[in-house]
Formats: C-alpha cells, structure tokens, sequence
C-alpha cells in the first residue's frame, strides 16, 4: 500500500533536485515499474493457485500489454507537449483534456460495472440486450456531450479562471470526440 506513493514522493525529490522534464518523468517510469515489480512479487508469492490456464495466462499477458499502452500514450501526450509547445500551451491542452477525460473515466467504470453481467447470460440474449441498451447508451452520451460542449465555457472559467479561455474550444472538440468513446 505504501508503494503506492513512491513514484510521487520520487517527482516530490527530483523536483528539488533539478526541474528537467526528462529526468523528472524518467523517475517517474523507473519508481512505477520498481513498484510493479515489488507488487507482482508479493502477490505471486502469497497467491497461489493449482490451476494453470494457458489461455487465461495469454489473456491476461495482452490485457496488461494494452493497458500499459495506454497508459503511457496519456502521458506522453503531454510530454510532447510540453516539448515541443511549451509549458504555457502544457496548461492550455491539460486544463482542455481534464473534463472530457473524467466524462470517459465514468463511461469505463459504467461499462466495466455493466458488461460482465452479459457473460453469464445466453450469447444471442447477450447481443439483443447490448444492441437495445447500446442505442439508449448513446443517445445518453450524445446528449451528454451536447449539454457539456454548451456548458463548458462557463465551467472553465468558473473553475480555472479566465486565464485559460483558450482551452475552452479544445475541450468541447474533446468533449464531442468523447461522446464517440462512451459506448466502447
């Protein structure tokens, strides 16, 4: 629970130390894989099972590939950013991303909430039950994202003050192109 932390106190400390993008987020990846890997150890010492699925083993080897993908392209994003635009239009596309990225962060957890239901359930009910609820989810998600696109300039400048109109257009840009990943 404890390592949890540790890749933040290792920016904490290297912030101190230098203020050099790469160094910083090259203690981040490091701290991150360091508590990974002390994690998996722990776990697969104190987990143990006499079932061995091959397929599962596949599984969950592209599951984590995925996921790690992922996750680094939403931070690598703001590297090159940060790089090549600098820190100023930083601020501009993080404070852009943030609500459209939280609205995406609720359509997962929905979704991850929702689906295995189906799993348990005849496959042809499965496919009549998501192709119904599938048109509810999106009509949802469109108005949605429509209610959000006209809200948003009022939000952003209530919430991080006008100093960042210029990220009210790449929010709601984002903000209808997270209407489209809602569903998924």
């Amino acid at each position: 629970f404890v390592l949890v932390g540790l890749p933040t106190f290792g920016i904490l400390i290297t912030l101190l130390i230098t203020q050099n993008l790469w160094y910083i987020t090259g203690v981040f990846f490091f701290l991150s894989i360091i508590t990974g890997l002390v994690v998996y150890i722990v776990v697969s010492k104190n987990v143990k099972s006499d079932k061995q699925d091959k397929d599962m083993d596949s599984y969950g080897k592209k599951l984590s590939f995925i996921t790690g993908i992922t996750q680094v392209s939403d931070y690598l994003d703001h590297l090159l950013v940060a790089y090549y635009l600098g820190y100023t239009k930083l601020a501009i596309f993080a404070i852009a991303n943030i609500i459209p990225k939280q609205l995406k962060s609720v359509g997962k957890i929905i979704s991850n909430l929702y689906l295995p239901k189906f799993a348990v359930v005849d496959l042809n009910k499965s496919r009549r039950k998501i192709r119904n609820n599938l048109i509810i989810i999106t009509l949802l998600s469109l108005i949605i994202s429509l209610v959000g696109f006209f809200i948003l300039p009022y939000l952003i400048k209530i919430l991080f003050t006008t100093a960042y109109e210029d990220s009210i257009f790449f929010s709601q840009i984002l903000f209808l192109g997270a209407f489209v990943t809602i569903p998924n």
